[in-house]
């Protein structure tokens, strides 16, 4: 929920730079940002449609990953945005949800296990890669 309210809040005026009009949240490092939340929307419905073949732990591994990446570039782009004044509604709005969304992705590895059993599972995901073949040089 805290990724759909973030992206509406991207259109939102977020700051006002000193040369003039006010700026919503996609401009400069923002649509990295958003387009995380974006994917991370379109994986959360793929996952309540059913139509994953991976188990509950790793989806929310996915899950929780995608969040964690979200967070990091939203907090990047709030404080680069903190040195420009002329902050906005909507940048006080999007570090409330980018807070929610961490405390998400912090529910989710809890939930799976904790940061270890995380890592046991990324490490058994990488024991069945596929053997690549050996291309003639």
């Amino acid at each position: 929920m805290a990724a759909l309210l973030l992206v509406v809040d991207s259109f939102l005026p977020w700051y006002r730079p000193a040369y003039g009009d006010t700026l919503n949240g996609w401009h400069q490092m923002g649509p990295l940002e958003f387009i995380l939340a974006l994917a991370l929307l379109v994986w959360e419905a793929v996952r309540l449609a059913g139509r994953t073949e991976t188990t509950q732990r790793r989806a929310d591994i996915g899950t929780a990953s995608v969040a964690v990446a979200t967070v990091v570039f939203a907090l990047i782009f709030f404080l680069v945005r903190l040195s420009d004044g002329g902050l906005g509604a909507g940048v006080w709005i999007g570090l409330v949800l980018t807070l929610l969304l961490a405390l998400a992705a912090w529910l989710l590895i809890a939930g799976a296990g904790g940061v270890k059993a995380v890592k046991a599972t990324v490490d058994e995901m990488g024991d069945h890669s596929p053997d690549f073949p050996d291309f003639p040089e």
